[in-house]
């Protein structure tokens, strides 16, 4: 029997059955074998980017696997054209083509995948200051786990020089920041206020009818940002002259100072 593509003729040469004979003439049938469909199929596994790339696994019982081509496509949004296998994170399709046997037409078969974006890490330093502080590290940000040669740096924004907490939020920047994601984007800078002592003196006098008031003298002498009063049995004193003993209050009116004691009075 033929079983391959071609042109035969076939010719009956005898019967089974002795009750029957063939005719003088018309034993003979020309015929052919036409080339058949392939069959086939390709998977491809994705991958992170940055990582090896994968491979794509043909399969045909039909044609085979020795002649297979491949051509990329991008999909979803991602734009890509091209026999070579894409680098760049996004979602693409694989187009394989299974080249035509003696029997068997060529035949295509297509898979999806996706290479994932590589996820990496802000690390940051410099988040615990002391407002008005010189020697206090400065906000930094750095990277980890950037592919080496690509062009990926990272900013934020946020900070500020008053006393409190302030979100910062950090941005990937760079012409390969397509195939990144970032962890970590947010940090919360805490700015301590400046403590600030008081010194004070001349508050031991001779009554004499004139009003008397103490010294008070902060250890940062250009600093301003605080009232005095004077208070006797909880009540405030405007202009202390008579013979008694009064508690001195100073209240810090700037938020970025405090009392040594982290309050904002005394």
């Amino acid at each position: 029997d033929k079983v391959d593509v071609g042109s035969y003729t076939a010719e009956a040469t005898g019967l089974s059955n002795p009750n029957y004979q063939l005719p003088a003439t018309g034993t003979m049938k020309d015929y052919t074998i036409a080339t058949a469909d392939g069959t086939a199929t390709v998977t491809m596994e994705g991958w992170t980017y940055g990582d090896a790339a994968n491979r794509p696994v043909p399969a045909s019982a039909t044609n085979g696997i020795d002649n297979v081509t491949y051509h990329y496509d991008g999909r979803d949004g991602t734009v890509y054209n091209s026999d070579t296998v894409p680098t760049d994170a996004g979602n693409y399709t694989v187009t394989a083509t299974f080249a035509a046997t003696a029997n068997h037409e060529a035949v295509t078969a297509k898979a999806e995948f996706t290479i994932s974006k590589k996820s990496i890490t802000a690390t940051w330093s410099g988040l615990n200051q002391v407002y008005g502080s010189t020697s206090t590290e400065p906000v930094e940000v750095s990277l980890s786990g950037v592919v080496d040669g690509d062009d990926v740096d990272i900013s934020f924004t946020g900070v500020k020089k008053t006393a409190g907490r302030h979100a910062l939020t950090a941005t990937l920047i760079g012409a390969d920041i397509a195939n990144y994601t970032l962890k970590n984007i947010v940090a919360m800078l805490t700015i301590q206020p400046k403590p600030v002592i008081f010194t004070v003196t001349g508050n031991v006098v001779q009554a004499d009818g004139s009003e008397k008031r103490a010294t008070i003298t902060a250890d940062d002498a250009a600093f301003s940002d605080y009232t005095v009063s004077y208070w006797q049995d909880d009540k405030k004193v405007s202009s202390p002259k008579d013979v008694g003993s009064y508690e001195i209050l100073v209240e810090i009116t700037n938020p970025n100072y405090r009392h040594s004691n982290g309050s904002d009075m005394m």
